[in-house]
């Protein structure tokens, strides 16, 4: 299986978020780029109600907390699927389309490519150029939420 530096990879049998994988997450990956404080916005999945457990995890020194969105609302509130998820997505079909309406040698659906492309697309993400687009997210999504827009 390809191994790209800035992705995490990892299976479950069912495909989707189980608890054992959630907890991994916390360890390897969240808390692992934590610096003094952090604030986790989650959504009301019952996989992220484990918050006992992820505090195994966490560094002493680490001040944490844990927001969760209400049901049914995190498309409108939460801060990357306002924004940022959309347009990773929209790149994301923008390089499969254009492998697929070229004809490149490329097998679209294969694992390894497909680690490939969003390898890739997340390192495009990461230039300056895109620097203001969390935050913009995180604008907007706050705008939405506002006591005067409700």
């Amino acid at each position: 299986m390809f191994k790209a530096d800035n992705l995490y990879v990892t299976a479950s049998a069912s495909g989707k978020m189980t608890k054992k994988l959630y907890l991994e997450w916390c360890e390897k990956i969240l808390f692992s780029h934590a610096e003094d404080r952090y604030i986790l916005l989650a959504d009301s999945w019952r996989t992220n109600s484990y918050q006992e457990a992820v505090l195994e995890f966490k560094p002493e020194e680490l001040e944490y907390e844990m927001i969760t969105i209400p049901p049914k609302v995190a498309g409108d509130i939460q801060p990357l699927d306002r924004l940022f998820f959309r347009m990773y997505k929209d790149f994301f079909r923008k390089m499969s389309s254009f492998v697929i309406l070229h004809s490149l040698p490329l097998q679209v659906h294969h694992r390894d490519v497909i680690l490939k492309m969003h390898s890739l697309v997340y390192q495009q993400f990461q230039s300056p150029r895109f620097g203001d687009l969390v935050n913009q997210a995180g604008i907007c999504a706050a705008i939405l939420t506002s006591p005067l827009t409700m």
